[in-house]
């Protein structure tokens, strides 16, 4: 277009005719101007210039761009057979999130995909409504699993701590590895669609609106044909196929009072396992163009921005300044905007740190760290570590690193410390690993690396962030500007010795009397004080006390709980378990207390064989002050950890079976008193060691059973696993309508048996039942239970050996209120019977355990047992 001429009388318009000549052409210009604009930074912010509007449909076929966001996993374009991917079968929860596509609160609509299981357990599944693109958190998700043979469907939502709730469960039947599956949301409620057919209904909604994605579950699975379509439309023509296998499905869940399944925290979740860059790596990209940065600069590195300070970072994109003294990047609409910190680059095998000051100005506190860049003027090929704020509020930790295509693969999500607005962010860079460091606190370690070597800088996403107090430096030793470093010899780990059950349970100390224990002490100042065990030193961190003369054996359960006072310090007081070494706190597992600007957190996890501690999650405690009472409870492959005898974290996985229980503080001064190591069953006529066969000579069956519980049924042949259940005339009740999955059992296990009771349930908005063949005498794991879920569905089913559990049929019931219901369960050879007031529920069900104990089980319901029976059917049938 020709610059347009205007006449010009003393340095104005001569006449009002060139207003209107000359001012539309000119507000045109203005107008494809900022239309232009506009549509680069739709280009290169979004994730892809694609329409926003239904119907979305991909096929993965032809020449479009195909740019789904991952979040974890291995995923890629099959081009030949016209799918996508996702190729690792050991990762769970797993997503690919469809690009540029958000639907609004309310909005109708219908999403489904093809699915085909090439490998796994057939955990390939969708998930709608995300809250946040960037990861499963307040979102729902509907899979496909198989365990042990059969197939099942669950379904449900992530609360914004990660854990998961199942609204429900079906059991299909016939199912081959291609199956298509789909939701419908429609208003408040959602529908469940496999290969079309409607498995359940009116399932209510958590979240509204949001983000799709495609997931996996420990599977490798491929997806095509994904389709999101409105109301009044209908999903484009596909080329004919094979018609979908008619599935058949056993007793869908009803959607009913909602079950909470509490899954580990988004610290236990498995990372990707991405491969540290090789030579062979730097070579290839070396041929493909990239710019592999060489070692420059001189550590240490600082800038606080005081002084004659200059704008030279590396401005690869987004708005900066200098302003305060600090460097902000002042636009809080853009994504992913980097700066680059000035001549300075890593050698690949460089360890340093990386530290920075940053204040959340407005927007998401998306504020964070670039670090191992290789590219000079690209995100691309680079690791970074951010805060965020989900809607809710709440905040979050992403990191991951960024591929050749610009995609970001996250490596995982965490709870960060609390802070308002400003807080230090930084990583500890390792060999072939980072941690990552805030506020001076380690939170997370041994994230892989798959970038060495390059560019520090820093990053934003939707928030104006100011940085400040800058810093790169060598832990071990001066480094020249060609990158050669000095380090210090490691320490080489002393073996860990061999070592041998000794002591029994229980163990108690309260440091009252003459008490005779002397502490195994493993650095710190301990001293006997006013009946109390104490830790004076303040300085040093991760010292311990191990309890003496007690190793457990690697089957044993137990629960380890002591009282703590903090003295002094950052309340750092907390327990050491299952240590395997007298002298170190190596290879253990640990969880304390902290405190930071005045706020409490909890962090657990365990120390491998170089001393490293890796987290498995973090927990906000009960409020306290100076004085709580820590536990854990150790069963199985898992433990729980309780504060104040409530637990707060669940179903942990242990590392290291066995050893020596322990004391330990961090830069505190703690008192430590009332220790106890017991056996959930300390009370019960069952020798607990570990060569016992529990099932060898049992009792016979009608010895501690009758129809009137009265005073014949002894507390001392019952186990309680979970809970605080109570014994009185009136039956074996559980007071308590706010805790999960509680359980008790008896003493004697049976293989062929009728067992009946009489139920009447209390206060509370959960279930209560029946559990029977239960193999082991310390976790519900294998057993079978029968029992209300909410008010009017029953459901029965078993625990896999992992604790999940697998439904077998439900069916609708009149409301159970506070009146009285018989439960009947029959054991017969290789399967059961349930009834419920008589009426016959479930027939033939096949047993996943064929002998174990009988008990009762409750889940946020207040409940009374009584007039229990059991009959043995072999005894009836020769008599």
């Amino acid at each position: 277009m020709p610059p347009y001429k205007c006449p010009m009388v003393n340095n104005q318009f001569n006449n009002e005719s060139v207003y209107r000549s000359y001012l539309p052409p000119l507000i045109a210009t203005a107008l494809l101007i900022l239309l232009g604009n506009g549509l680069i930074y739709y280009y290169y912010y979004s994730d892809v210039f694609w329409p926003k509007t239904l119907p979305y449909f991909e096929d993965f076929t032809g020449d479009e761009r195909i740019e789904f966001r991952q979040v974890g996993g291995n995923w890629r374009l099959d081009e030949e057979n016209a799918r996508l991917i996702q190729n690792d079968a050991n990762l769970v929860d797993i997503l690919a999130v469809i690009p540029a596509l958000e639907l609004e609160p309310q909005q109708p609509y219908e999403f489904s995909s093809n699915i085909s299981v090439l490998e796994g357990p057939k955990g390939g599944g969708i998930v709608f409504n995300m809250q946040d693109r960037g990861t499963i958190v307040s979102s729902h998700l509907i899979r496909l699993g198989n365990n042990e043979g059969g197939d099942y469907l669950i379904y449900g939502y992530f609360a914004d701590d990660r854990n998961f709730t199942v609204q429900g469960s079906a059991s299909p039947e016939n199912l081959p590895n291609e199956f298509k599956l789909g939701v419908k949301v429609e208003g408040q409620t959602y529908s469940v669609l496999l290969n079309d057919a409607v498995i359940a209904e009116g399932i209510e909604l958590m979240h509204e609106g949001g983000n799709l994605a495609l997931t996996s579950w420990k599977s490798k699975v491929a997806f095509d044909n994904v389709s999101v379509i409105g109301p009044d439309q209908t999903i484009p023509m596909v080329e004919e196929g094979e018609a979908p296998a008619e599935v058949v499905v056993q007793a869908p869940a009803a959607q009913t009072e909602v079950v909470v399944v509490e899954q580990a925290p988004a610290a236990q979740q498995a990372a990707p396992v991405a491969q540290p860059q090789t030579q062979a790596a730097v070579v290839d990209q070396q041929n493909a163009g990239v710019a592999v940065m060489p070692a420059l600069g001189d550590l240490p590195y600082f800038e606080n921005f005081t002084g004659d300070t200059e704008l030279d970072y590396q401005l690869i994109s987004g708005e900066w300044e200098l302003q305060d003294e600090t460097i902000t990047q002042v636009n809080p609409q853009l994504v992913d905007v980097v700066a680059a910190v000035p001549g300075l680059s890593m050698a690949d095998n460089e360890i340093y740190t990386f530290n920075a000051d940053l204040t959340m100005l407005e927007g998401a506190k998306g504020g964070g760290l670039m670090f191992n860049m290789q590219r000079p003027d690209s995100v691309r090929d680079s690791h970074m570590l951010r805060f965020g704020q989900r809607q809710d509020g709440g905040e979050y930790l992403i990191y991951g690193y960024f591929d050749s295509e610009r995609g970001f693969n996250t490596q995982g999500t965490s709870q960060p410390l609390e802070y308002d607005a400003e807080t230090t962010l930084g990583v500890a860079i390792n060999g072939d690993t980072y941690d990552i460091v805030q506020n001076g606190q380690t939170l997370i370690r041994e994230i892989p690396l798959v970038y060495k070597g390059g560019r520090p800088g820093l990053t934003t996403w939707n928030t104006a962030v100011q940085f400040d107090n800058i810093e790169v430096a060598s832990p071990n030793g001066a480094r020249s500007a060609n990158g050669t470093i000095t380090t210090q010899p490691a320490e080489e780990a002393a073996a860990a010795p061999v070592i041998e059950a000794t002591g029994s349970l229980p163990w108690v100390e309260d440091f009252t009397g003459d008490t005779d224990h002397t502490f195994i002490e493993a650095g710190g100042n301990w001293q006997l004080r006013e009946e109390t065990m104490l830790q004076l030193n303040t300085e040093a961190s991760d010292i311990m006390a191990l309890v003496p003369d007690l190793i457990l054996t690697t089957d044993e359960p137990y629960d380890y709980s002591a009282d703590l006072l903090i003295l002094e310090g950052p309340k750092g007081g907390g327990l050491v378990f299952n240590s395997q070494n007298t002298d170190t706190i190596r290879e253990s597992h640990m969880v304390r207390f902290g405190s930071n600007d005045g706020n409490d957190y909890m962090i657990y996890g365990y120390f491998d064989e170089n001393r490293s501690f890796n987290a498995q999650g973090s927990a906000q405690p009960p409020e306290f002050s100076d004085e709580a009472r820590l536990g854990v409870s150790i069963s199985g492959s898992t433990y729980n950890i309780l504060v104040n005898d409530e637990i707060v974290a669940r179903d942990i996985p242990l590392v290291y079976l066995g050893g020596r229980v322990g004391l330990t503080t961090w830069n505190s001064s703690v008192g430590f008193d009332d220790i106890e190591v017991v056996s959930p069953f300390a009370d019960q006529l069952i020798e607990r060691t570990s060569d016992v066969d529990l099932f060898a000579n049992p009792r016979p069956v009608n010895t501690y059973f009758s129809a009137d519980l009265d005073n014949t049924t002894d507390p001392a042949n019952w186990g309680i696993v979970n809970g605080d259940w109570t014994f009185s005339e009136t039956g074996i009740t559980h007071p308590n309508a706010e805790w999960f999955d509680n359980l008790i059992m008896h003493a004697n296990p049976f293989d062929s048996y009728a067992f009946n009771t009489n139920m009447q349930m209390g206060e509370g908005e959960g279930g209560a039942g029946v559990a029977f063949n239960i193999p082991a005498a310390d976790t519900i794991n294998g057993a079978h239970i029968a029992r209300y879920l909410g008010n009017e569905v029953v459901t029965w089913g078993y625990f896999d050996d992992d604790g999940v559990y697998v439904e077998q049929g439900s069916a609708i019931v009149d409301a159970a209120g506070d009146q009285v219901h018989a439960f009947e369960i029959r054991v017969d050879g290789e399967n059961y019977s349930v009834r419920l007031d008589g009426e016959l529920l479930g027939e033939s069900v096949p047993l996943f355990s064929t002998q174990g104990r009988v008990g009762f089980t409750s889940t946020l319901r207040e409940v009374t047992f009584d007039d229990i029976g059991l009959t043995d059917l072999d005894a009836a049938a020769e008599g």
